[in-house]
Parts: C-alpha cells; structure tokens; sequence
C-alpha cells in the first residue's frame, strides 16, 4: 500500500534526519499529541528521541535489532537506523496500513538498508520475536503491552517505556493508576519522581515474572510524560534480588519523605509499590555525555547534566515552594539553598523533575533552618 494522495504531507527535519509527516493544523510543539490524524505523530516528543538516540549509541552495538512497537511515521526508528551504531536491523512496526506505508517511504527517504516495516498487533508481535532493544511508546498507558515486551528483550538489551497517562501516575487520578500499574500513586511533593518510580517499578515485577532482572539506567520526566529505560538480564536469583528493591514512599505530617519497604505508622500519605533504586546509571550517562558524535540541544544538554547530578543524590525531592509557604518565609534562590546546605556537610542538588525540587539527605528541621537564615539574609 502508498500513502493515500489525499493526504498532505509535509518535510520534517530532525536530529540527523527527513521524515514526511500528516500536515496538521492541531500539532503543537508542547504536551500530548492529536490521535485523530491519519498517522500519529508528536513534534512534543523530539526532546524524548534526541534522549533515546542518545542512549542507543551509548549502550547498543552493530549486532544489535532494535524495535519501535507503535511506530507512526517512523522517525525514531529511521533516526535509530540513521544516527545509532550501525545497527543490524531496525523493525519499525504499526498495524495501521497508512502508517506502515509512511514508514517504509521514510526509510526510503533516508537511505535506510537495515530497516523493516511490519504490520502486526504489537502482542503477537512480542510473543513471536525477539530483539535487543523494544521501545513501546503508544498514546496513554503501556501497560498492555509490557508482559510481551519483557519476553520479547534479549539478555542484556533494553526495553525503553514511555507512559503519557500522568494525571493516573500523577495522582490526580488514582484509581486508573492502581489498576494499570497495580500501585498508588501520590499528588504534591515529588509526584513526577514517584510516578517515574511506579513505572520502572512495574516493568521491573513484570520482568521478574519471566524470571527477568529489569534495572533502570535512565528515567525522564517531561511535560506529559514519563519514560524509563531499563537493561534487562535473565536469572531467577538476579529477579529475586532486583526484587528487594521494590517498596514505597511515605510523607509525614511535619513534611518529612522517605522510602523503604513498607511505609511507617506516622506516614500520612503513601506510594506504591514503586522502584527504591537509583533512576539513572552514571556509566551510561558519562558516556552519553562524552560523545562527540552528536551535538545535543541546549535541553538535552541540560538534562544530561542534572541527570548526572542526580544519580549521586538521595531518592525524592522536597519542593522548595510548598516548604517555603508551610513556614512563612519566601522561596530563596536554588543555588543559596544548595550553597547552604552544603557547607554544612550534606549533599544536594536540583531535580529534573521539577524546577524547585530540592534534592538532599539533609534533615527537614536542618532544610528549614537553611530557609530561614536565607531569609534573614545569613
């Protein structure tokens, strides 16, 4: 099948790429994408390709096959064909008959050799195949798709999810959380993390069905969405101790946080069962930051530089707004707060999730006593 001639499409250019895509007067640079368009295609997401090319140079190999399970237009695959390690082969799956169509003229269009266009339930496909690396990205939860995915990733590949249900992993709607993910989720301090943490933690259990370790070496929070990628290895004793770092988070009446196995009588507000682990490998994120062979967007940039801060720091986050207004003082600037904080020995940092997120092992009493000195100018 072609692309039906009625419908008009326009030159894309990205990262190292050409893709024709829908024209579409409703696509927005910013938040969740249409599904009415005959393909589905978000320009909100290049940040999340530029991210995913990224690590696929930094973990992947020329033995490697790569599948993009829900592929629309194709450009991440064409853009893991065309900007990834000379990768062995590239499967760009959509059961939509237009979109397979699309992709094969994007391959075509990039001079891609080692690219495959399949027109297959992503289900089956899973049960059938099996690849180094499966990127399931689809519109809302990808919860459905996830107990294939992990059979269908190879020993020591990866599996990259991306969820857009965040008012669910958010909070804002728990009860479709609790039944896609199986875990509660929160509203208020640390939410984008927690959400981050649910996801990578029902990967992880899915996995440990199979008798699969999934552990996470990278995690995004952006706008809409969230997105994990977790290197998967096979062993009933690597699951079951990958397992031990499954648990929960708490928050107490005086504004403390915390994780562990199971939340405290004193916790007010609970989360999970969620992931307990570290969200990001710093091997991975050095090498990502050594490659001269791309050239990052200032956003990308900036990512890979607070994901390397925050690999060494604690779990969760306390924002600085809302503690601000529990005490009565105003907000100071990050950097004073983390200056402070510092110098009296404690480790901390800022958050990617949210622009005010304070991230330290420092005591709440010692975060609030830094706030007030700052506010009376010591």
């Amino acid at each position: 099948m072609e692309v039906p001639e009625d419908i008009e499409l326009a030159i894309v250019r990205e990262g190292k790429v050409q893709v024709e895509v829908p024209v579409a007067s409703t696509y927005s640079s910013r938040g969740p994408a249409r599904t009415d368009t005959p393909v589905f295609y978000n320009p909100a997401m290049e940040l999340a390709r530029d991210v995913s090319v990224s690590l696929v140079r930094a973990t992947g190999s020329s033995s490697w096959r790569v599948l993009d399970g829900l592929a629309g237009t194709g450009i991440r695959g064409v853009r893991y064909a065309v900007e990834g390690p000379s990768l062995r082969e590239v499967v760009l799956n959509d059961i939509n008959p237009v979109a397979a169509a699309l992709c094969r003229k994007n391959l075509e269009r990039n001079d891609v050799t080692s690219g495959q266009v399949t027109r297959r339930r992503l289900e089956s496909l899973l049960l059938e195949d099996r690849f180094d690396m499966v990127d399931v990205d689809p519109f809302g939860s990808p919860s459905a798709f996830l107990p294939g995915a992990v059979r269908a990733v190879r020993r020591d590949g990866i599996i990259a999810v991306t969820a857009t249900d965040t008012p669910a992993l958010c909070g804002s709607k728990p009860k479709p959380c609790i039944r896609r993910y199986g875990a509660r989720p929160w509203r208020g301090d640390a939410m984008h993390e927690v959400a981050l943490r649910i996801l990578a933690g029902t990967v992880v259990r899915q996995a440990a069905r199979v008798d699969k370790a999934a552990v996470p070496v990278l995690s995004m929070s952006e706008d809409h969405f969230v997105r994990v990628f977790l290197r998967v290895s096979e062993g009933a004793r690597k699951a079951d101790a990958i397992l031990a770092s499954m648990g929960y988070a708490w928050a107490t009446d005086e504004g403390g946080i915390g994780m562990g196995p199971a939340p405290p009588p004193r916790a007010y507000r609970w989360a999970g069962p969620l992931w307990l682990g570290h969200l990001h490998d710093p091997e991975t994120l050095e090498i990502m930051a050594a490659d001269e062979g791309l050239e990052p967007s200032t956003r990308h940039a900036r990512l890979l530089e607070l994901w390397r801060e925050e690999a060494e720091l604690p779990p969760l986050l306390i924002d600085g707004n809302r503690l601000a207004s529990r005490i009565g003082t105003s907000t100071p600037r990050m950097d004073n707060i983390l200056e402070a904080l510092r110098s009296r020995g404690y480790a901390a940092g800022r958050a990617h999730t949210n622009p005010v997120g304070i991230k330290t092992d420092a005591p709440l009493e010692v975060l609030e006593s830094v706030f007030r000195d700052l506010e009376k100018g010591g």
